[in-house]
C-alpha cells in the first residue's frame, strides 16, 4: 500500500487551505540483488515496474470559501494523483538489519 499526504497553503502564513491523503494498492515487480552478511543486508531492484489495482482520496478543506470555490478542480486532481496506474522505476536501494 502506498499513501501520499499534502497540505495547500495560501499566501498568508499558516493559513491552511485543505488537507489531502490518497491511498493506493497494488502490485509490484522487481529484478535486483540482495546481499546479507548476518542480520544486516543491502539491496538493489535494478528496473522494475508496478500496476495499481485500487485507489482513494479523501479531502478535509481548512478554508470554507476555498472549498466552495475549488473542490471540483482539488477531488479532479486528488483522483489523477491517485489513479497513476502503471510505474516503472530503475535503481531502488535497500538497507535493513534484522533481529
Amino acid at each position: 500500500m502506498k499513501e501520499k499526504s499534502f497540505i495547500l497553503f495560501s499566501d498568508e502564513p499558516s493559513r491552511e487551505l485543505y488537507r489531502g491523503e490518497t491511498e493506493s494498492s497494488g502490485v509490484f515487480f522487481g529484478i535486483g540483488n540482495e546481499w546479507q552478511w548476518d542480520n544486516f543486508f543491502i539491496g538493489c531492484e535494478w528496473i522494475g515496474f508496478g500496476y495499481n489495482a485500487s485507489h482513494s482520496w479523501e479531502v478535509n478543506y481548512e478554508d470554507e470559501a476555498y472549498q466552495a470555490a475549488n473542490s471540483s478542480q482539488v477531488e479532479e486532481d486528488l483522483e489523477t494523483i491517485a489513479m497513476k496506474v502503471f510505474h516503472v522505476y530503475a535503481l531502488q536501494f535497500q538497507i535493513g538489519f534484522s533481529f
